[in-house]
Parts: structure tokens; C-alpha cells; sequence
């Protein structure tokens, strides 16, 4: 919305109505892709989604692949790029072993976890 606002001659409800007819279209073809758009399957010719039709191929790209992407970014993040003062504040770590145990946890111990659960869920699909 924000980024929309900014562009010259875009009003707030230029923008939330375009938004919002947006993702009413997305809904609705992923809705048909239930029933009658249940046989198009779009990337057909590719191994990974040979048999999946809209709402599949968004949910393997969503559910497989960018949740677990996303996790591993915000360990990461939380683990290398807050600094000290903010994590040991809002985990509540008083005790500098238990600080250091969720600090390496969060750097080495949940990235390689979840990149142990995006291939096993890539290689399911």
C-alpha cells in the first residue's frame, strides 16, 4: 500500500481498491483451479510440478519452499545481526550460559535443521 502511495497520482483508495480487485482475481483462480481449471497444470513440463495445477504449484513454492527459507533467514538474522544487548533482553537471559546456549542454537543448531527439513520436504514433493 505504502509503496503504491508513493507513486505520483496514486490516492489511498486508488490504491487499496487496486489491492484489493488484485487479490479477489488471485483468490478466485486459485479457487477455479478446484473445479473447473482442475487439469491445467501450467509447468507441466518440469519434474518438480508435472502434476500440479495452480493452487498446487502455490502451495509447494509457499509451504516447501519459502516458509522453511523464511525461518532460516529470521535465525540468522536473530542470531548474527541483533546485537547482543536486544536478544539477551527479550529472551529474558540473565545467565550468560543460558544466553550462549540459545545463542548457539539459533546460529549454528536451527539453520542446519532447517535446512535438513527444506531438502526432506524437496525431496518428498
Amino acid at each position: 500500500m505504502s509503496w503504491l502511495e508513493e507513486r505520483p497520482g496514486v490516492s489511498r483508495i486508488k490504491a487499496a481498491l487496486g489491492l484489493g480487485v488484485l487479490a479477489w482475481l488471485l483468490g478466485i483462480v486459485f479457487i477455479l483451479s478446484f473445479n473447473h481449471w482442475k487439469d491445467v497444470k501450467p509447468l507441466a513440463g518440469l519434474p518438480l510440478f508435472d502434476d500440479k495445477n495452480l493452487f498446487g504449484i502455490i502451495d509447494l513454492i509457499v509451504a516447501n519452499l519459502m516458509l522453511p527459507l523464511n525461518a532460516m533467514l529470521i535465525a540468522i538474522f536473530a542470531g548474527w545481526m541483533l546485537s547482543t544487548s536486544i536478544t539477551r533482553k527479550e529472551i529474558g537471559a540473565s545467565e550468560d550460559i543460558i544466553y550462549r546456549c540459545w545463542l548457539w542454537t539459533v546460529r549454528v543448531l536451527a539453520p542446519i535443521a532447517i535446512l535438513v527439513v527444506l531438502i526432506i520436504s524437496l525431496r518428498q514433493v
